[in-house]
């Protein structure tokens, strides 16, 4: 069996965050120590009145304790990212954990996100689609061009490939029977949330 940690980000509004820091790079190598196989860290905007650190700079800062372990989010809320960013982010995650990331991807839904971001939460699907189409062509196409509904790319390369042959792993959340199935049709494996 293999076990992973989910690494709470989040802290109430009176708490110093900076005086937590050396306490979750301790978490970190305790649970690499006991024998832990992954770290999961979640993704949220607009979380106040909790404080919350972001998961990007956050996976970055814990990889180097980590040594070995798959890293990634417990969801990275893609459609209200740039599927151009994600993948940059992810390839230079992947070579920074030596191929051991994991890309965890999904919907979000919480409107004041999506409101604040510009994007109707009635879109995020077939951006959430779209984006992972034109993220994983970056990961493995030299050049790339993408003109779709959300998106588009004109003869362009990433900067970094992944260390991963095909790039990290794609894994999908989903929580009603729609989203399982997207799930199972365009990632490499899923998270069911209950």
């Amino acid at each position: 069996m293999k076990l992973g940690l989910f690494v709470n980000t989040q802290f109430p509004a009176d708490t110093s965050v900076g005086e937590h820091i050396p306490e979750l790079l301790q978490q970190v190598r305790t649970a690499r120590d006991a024998g832990f196989q992954s770290l999961w860290f979640p993704h949220h905007y607009l979380t106040a009145p909790m404080q919350m650190l972001q998961i990007a700079p956050m996976m970055a800062f814990l990889a180097a304790e980590a040594k070995g372990m798959t890293i990634g989010p417990n969801i990275l809320i893609l459609p209200l990212l740039n599927p151009v960013h994600v993948a940059e982010e992810a390839a230079t995650l992947d070579v920074l954990t030596g191929g051991n990331y994991v890309l965890g991807v999904g919907l979000g839904y919480r409107p004041p996100e999506f409101d604040s971001f510009g994007i109707s939460l009635k879109e995020r699907a077939p951006r959430f689609s779209e984006a992972i189409q034109l993220i994983r062509r970056l990961w493995t196409e030299d050049r790339v061009t993408h003109e779709g509904r959300f998106y588009s790319a004109k003869d362009v390369g990433i900067s970094l490939k992944p260390l991963q042959a095909g790039g990290p792993p794609v894994w999908v959340a989903g929580l009603v029977e729609a989203a399982v199935r997207r799930a199972a049709r365009i990632g490499d494996a899923w998270l069911i949330a209950n």
